[in-house]
Parts: structure tokens; sequence; C-alpha cells
């Protein structure tokens, strides 16, 4: 399938100016994180919800195969994942306040990351968590208010402007980044994700992907 990429450049660009970058709440309860599995040429997507409060999971939801109707392209994630990750997040209806989703919020090129795609689709508060640095440069000095002896919180910068904060984990080579996708401040999510650093990743999105890849095992 051929794909005008200018056309979709100009589209992520213009729909960039629909993020909103401020709080739309004072207190978040319920956290619904959703992530894909790739199986060749199908995608396997699957949601937890998670309660803020008690860090305990209500309930998981894994949705039926469905064939890909793009192929990978890189800073493109939305053509091959927004449609599917959009009937987990109907599936659980209005039982979350705050989405979490692999996938990159305004720490992209043009500003437009999955994470951004889907907070605008359904007009939630919407956080991006990438394992790598899709865009911009880490500052080598840590955020000292955001960070603690666990985990150091170094912003990443496109200029002047902030787009994102890298997590490192204390211990660990590789960190995560996190940036906002729609509907929050960056240091909300931040504070958000902090306390869900167990390991590497968020303990709900580790959780989702580990669900993914035994479920994909076995079909």
């Amino acid at each position: 399938m051929y794909l005008d990429l200018k056309k979709i450049d100009k589209k992520q660009i213009k729909r960039s100016t629909s993020v909103i970058a401020n709080d739309q709440s004072d207190e978040f309860k319920f956290l619904l994180t959703v992530a894909i599995k790739a199986l060749d040429h199908d995608l396997i997507a699957g949601g937890l919800l998670l309660s803020l409060n008690t860090f305990k999971t209500i309930r998981t939801w894994i949705s039926p195969i469905e064939r890909a109707s793009y192929k990978y392209l890189p800073t493109y994630l939305s053509l091959r994942n927004k449609s599917i990750l959009l009937k987990v997040i109907e599936h659980f209806e209005e039982e979350f306040d705050v989405l979490l989703i692999e996938g990159a919020g305004i720490q992209h090129p043009r500003r437009f990351g999955l994470a951004s795609e889907v907070g605008v689709e359904v007009s939630m508060p919407t956080i991006g968590i990438t394992r790598k640095n899709l865009w911009g440069q880490v500052n080598s000095s840590p955020n000292e208010i955001l960070s603690s002896s666990e985990v150091k919180v170094f912003p990443i910068y496109d200029g002047n402007d902030m787009i994102g904060n890298y997590l490192l984990k204390k211990g660990r080579k590789r960190g995560i980044c996190i940036s906002i996708g729609h509907k929050i401040t960056l240091v909300t999510a931040t504070q958000l994700i902090l306390p869900l650093l167990q390991y590497r990743l968020p303990e709900p999105l580790r959780v989702i992907k580990e669900t993914l890849n035994r479920v994909s095992f076995v079909l």
C-alpha cells in the first residue's frame, strides 16, 4: 500500500497543535496501560487496569488477533497500532482516568507520536513510554527535584524545548523515555510513573507485555 509520508507529516504537524500540555485533573485513581505484540503480519493487544491508590491490578484484557493494515515504520507507529489500541481502550470504557501507552507522545520529530494520536482521539490524559530515545537530546544533568536515590530523571530537549524525561533506575544500564501524550504535564506524568518502576519498565507495562508474550506463544 502506497503511503504519502509528506502528507502524513503535514497532518501530524497540524494535529500536534491539538495536544493539551496542562493537567486536566488534580487526582488520578485508575491507570490503563495498553501495549501491542506484533506477530509477523498480525497484531494482538492488551490492557491492564491498575489502581494508583493500592498499585493492584483490577483486571486485564487481551484483544483478538487482528491483521495489521500497515507494516512497522519508525516514527509512524500510529498507522499500524492506533486502530487495535482504540479497541482495547473502548473495552475498558470509562473505568480509567489516565492512559499509559507504549509509544512516544510529543517526544517525536513532528510532536505527535502514537501516545498523542491516541490521547487526542479519546480525549484523555495520556502518557507515552519508549525504551529508545526516539527524538531529542538527553541532558547530562538530572532533575534534582524529580530524581531520587532509586531513579534519576534526565530532561530531554529538542533545541530549547523540553519534550520528555529519561528515567534511569538505580543499577540499570538502560532507562526509558517518557513524554506527554495529551492533557497532562510532564511533571505529573513523571510523578505517576516513578512509583511504578520496580524494574526498567513501569510495572503495569511490564506485566501486560509479558502476558502478551505468553498468549502469543501458544497461538
